[in-house]
């Protein structure tokens, strides 16, 4: 979903598409940044014996707030060019996901480095660069 919203976002901030439909705006999701939870596997890895834990920011985010952060990126308002789709919800959709990373603090010294809004500005600048041949920061 997050690349639909980037690609889509990035398309309309270049002319190319005048509006984003998605489903549920209203869901609530602990939005993470893929490096941070590699880091966070090789932690777990590095453990004498194997444990479960939570990789999670423990940060909530609705999809409307990743949407308005990738809007703004490029200084643009997404109630102008977003719509949502009640064709698009999900049935099963989960509302509320929200992760406790307490023990991988503890344990692991890990925590989440990007949280929501950054994640949604990593995430435009990526795409940015890979739309422009060049490797992503």
């Amino acid at each position: 979903m997050t690349q639909k919203i980037v690609s889509g976002v990035v398309d309309i901030a270049e002319g190319k598409r005048q509006e984003l439909t998605l489903g549920n705006l209203d869901v609530t999701r602990d939005w993470g940044w893929a490096p941070d939870y590699v880091d966070a596997m090789c932690r777990m890895l590095e453990q004498a014996a194997p444990e479960d834990f939570v990789i999670a920011t423990g940060v909530p985010a609705t999809l409307r707030e990743f949407v308005d952060g990738a809007f703004g990126f490029f200084g643009l308002a997404a109630e102008n060019y977003l719509r949502s789709d009640p064709g698009l919800h999900r049935p099963t959709e989960v509302p509320f996901s929200l992760g406790d990373p307490c023990k991988a603090a503890e344990r692991l010294g890990w925590r989440a480095t990007i949280r929501m809004p950054d994640l949604a500005r990593c995430l435009v600048e990526a795409e940015l660069a890979r739309r422009a041949g060049q490797p992503a920061a």
